[in-house]
């Protein structure tokens, strides 16, 4: 199906620049890096990765924090403290204004809505008249 594939080479390297900044290896790293390296800029968070985070915190471990008996035992210490962070985070990040509007790239966009604007025998049917049966 090389020619149903066949995509123009500016969209190709647009996929893979956006595919490497909002890939999910190693739980987000490039993403992250960024996110720590642009602390002192705005940017719009991606609401998957807080929403997998604050998973991550209420279902992962540590529920206690050991301590000398004298004090007790705090029960979700860790838990509060990684929240609180992940919080903390999100409200810096709403005290930031963005410097310049963020201007849409309409070629981009049509090209996705026409690529998403066929249902599934529509995409057929083109699939059938790019690349024909033997």
């Amino acid at each position: 199906m090389k020619l149903t594939w066949k995509i123009p080479q500016n969209y190709i390297t647009v996929f893979k620049t956006m595919y490497k900044l909002i890939s999910p290896e190693n739980n987000w790293e490039y993403w992250r890096k960024l996110l720590k390296e642009s602390s002192d800029t705005a940017h719009i968070p991606y609401i998957g990765l807080i929403l997998s985070d604050l998973t991550f915190i209420k279902d992962g471990g540590g529920d206690t924090l050991e301590v000398p008996a004298t004090f007790g035992i705090h029960y979700g210490w860790v838990k509060n403290r990684s929240l609180t962070n992940l919080l903390c985070s999100i409200l810096f990040l709403q005290e930031k204004h963005l410097e310049k509007e963020i201007i849409p790239d309409l070629e981009y966009q049509n090209y996705i809505a026409k690529l998403f604007a066929l249902d599934e025998p529509e995409f057929f049917k083109k699939s059938k008249s790019l690349e024909p049966s033997r």
